[in-house]
């Protein structure tokens, strides 16, 4: 074995020693948990001393977490809506020489988080060592605290996490100990897109196309209708304006097998990937971005997305012959030496889907709103597809993707389903803190739209702009807004209009600060002898005797082991 190799594998042989609880994070989990919980265990970020080892107990509805920090000071687990902190719920733990607390809170902006007036996290065990500390605790996958974020196994959604620690006991400001990271809890999967893109490459039975901004095709001028850029020396050199909608054709391709279905997509980043707000890929069932074709939308995304369909879904390769690749840039420094060449990757499977997928947009898809000025202070503008045109549709739908999207005075949005008897039936997507630097998928289960439905589109901003700032309005930039929800469903069909022909229902200014909207989370902290608050939580454990420590570690040993991502449990 060549000698470095060597020295690695005892240095992490004696991590184990360095780093050593009591007992392992895993165990104690199962101790908590159960024998029999299956364990998960991540570090979600190398640079950051905070590993997570988890169970479910899906009997009783309960999730087990054993979390490590390089701390003395309290250490944290935060569960997302959208965004990063706002709107998020969020337990805290410390140990000290009396005993092990937990705390239960949530936060309504990037502040000091609130306690929740229902306590839900139980505390089951602490200690510290070696600078560092362990906490062991459980909760409800479903409470009934509107205070809390489900912690959900099914469905679309990849779990939206928090890390933080501070350096005292006290809730103290974190600086930078603080990580936010997507992880499917059911199954463990760390859900980043270097894994998951890594393994979509060792599978031999997937390919994959990409279309950068840099490597577009020269359509023939005059059938296009659009602008669209051709390549330059060294990437795409971006204006110094604050936004560029910027297009490129990628025309038909010898290398392309049309025979193949579209089941993953994914950001490339390349170049500038932080000046790029979004992609919107289109494709026409001609070549050359014919105007003349049919266009429809085949992805949503932006720098960092990456997503499956589900499976058994796919977009039919066939009915594609040609894509327009539209990409928002933000350049909010006005910096003249930007150059990008950033795109997007399509992963192709030779097996035939059980559903083929489609696109739609409801809302304000055509931004026909175009620089109508959006009022100061809060209001909500409402779009609805009727019921007329969902009759229409040759079948119902089943809908497995929805994307929420505003700009920078967005605050609340949602999509509701009313039966045709007028009735709401559900809000199957919402998002109640919307944050323009977190555009994260929120739905949650698929649902299906009914022929004879209608879908209501609302969206709530909050302008905060002064007399003497130019105005807020509907538009294509970053600093003005947008209201559309863009939907995947299936099954396609090419009688199913891209944009549904929405009706405009007005907008309405609330008048009143404190009004909610539809907002439930973080409106009212509540107390213990709410209805909703089923309780029984604890929230201390004394100390104990602690068990004989090893010898002492160097502390050089300790730094290194901390900054390793393997796990010891």
């Amino acid at each position: 074995m060549p000698r470095a190799r060597t020295v690695i594998l005892t240095l992490t042989l004696l991590c184990e020693k360095a780093l050593a609880w009591s007992v392992t994070p895993s165990n104690l989990v199962k101790q908590y948990g159960g024998s029999t919980l299956n364990t998960s265990t991540l570090k979600p970020k190398t640079s950051l001393d905070w590993t997570a080892t988890w169970g479910i107990d899906a009997t009783n509805g309960k999730i087990y977490f054993a979390i490590e920090a390089g701390t003395t000071g309290w250490v944290g687990l935060g569960l997302t809506e959208a965004a990063g902190m706002r709107g998020s719920d969020i337990m805290v733990a410390h140990v000290n020489a009396s005993g092990t607390y937990v705390a239960d809170y949530h936060a309504i902006g990037n502040q000091q988080p609130i306690m929740d007036g229902c306590q839900d996290w139980t505390i089951h065990h602490g200690e510290e060592a070696g600078g560092r500390t362990l906490v062991v605790v459980s909760r409800k996958l479903l409470t009934e605290d509107s205070n809390d974020r489900p912690i959900l196994l099914t469905g679309l959604l990849r779990n939206g996490l928090l890390a933080a620690f501070g350096s005292s006991d006290s809730l103290t400001y974190h600086g930078t100990n603080k990580v936010k990271f997507t992880v499917n809890l059911n199954t463990g999967a760390a859900a980043n897109q270097v894994d998951w893109s890594a393994a979509k490459a060792a599978d031999s039975s997937l390919s994959f196309i990409e279309l950068k901004a840099n490597e577009g095709s020269s359509p023939t001028p005059g059938t296009t209708g659009r602008s669209y850029k051709a390549p330059q020396s060294g990437g795409q050199l971006l204006d110094t304006s604050r936004t560029m909608y910027w297009e490129y054709c990628f025309m038909d391709r010898a290398s392309w097998d049309r025979t193949k279905f579209m089941t993953a997509f994914e950001s490339v980043s390349d170049g500038s990937p932080a000046n790029v707000h979004h992609f919107v890929l289109y494709g026409f069932d001609q070549d050359g971005c014919n105007k003349d074709g049919l266009e429809t939308i085949v992805w949503v995304g932006g720098i960092g997305f990456y997503e499956d369909l589900p499976t058994g879904t796919a977009l039919s390769f066939a009915r594609i012959k040609s894509f327009r690749l539209q990409i928002h840039y933000d350049n909010p420094s006005g910096s003249a030496s930007i150059r990008d060449n950033s795109g997007l990757r399509i992963w192709l499977s030779s097996q035939a889907p059980t559903h083929e997928a489609g696109t739609l947009q409801l809302g304000d898809g055509r931004i026909e709103k175009m620089f109508v000025q959006i009022p100061q202070g809060r209001s909500y503008w409402t779009w609805t597809c009727p019921s007329s045109e969902t009759s229409s549709w040759p079948t119902d739908i089943t809908v497995f993707g929805s994307i929420l999207h505003m700009h920078e005075k967005g605050d609340m949005m949602y999509t509701q389903i009313n039966a045709g008897n007028g009735n709401a039936v559900s809000k199957p997507n919402s998002v109640q803190y919307f944050d323009f630097a977190h555009q994260d998928p929120t739905l949650v289960e698929p649902y299906t739209i009914k022929r004879g439905d209608s879908l209501t589109t609302r969206c709530y901003f909050n302008n905060d702009r002064s007399a003497s700032d130019t105005p807020l309005t509907f538009g294509l930039g970053s600093d003005q807004e947008m209201c559309i929800d863009f939907l995947y469903y299936y099954p396609y069909s090419p009688n199913i209009a891209t944009h549904c022909d929405s009706s405009y229902d007005g907008m309405v200014q609330m008048s009143n600060a404190s009004d909610a909207g539809f907002r439930t989370f973080g409106v009212d902290a509540g107390t213990p002898s709410d209805p909703s608050c089923t309780g029984g939580a604890t929230l201390s454990v004394p100390a104990t005797s602690p068990s004989p420590s090893p010898s002492p570690s160097p502390s050089w040993l300790k730094v290194w082991c901390s900054k390793q991502s393997v796990s010891y449990s």
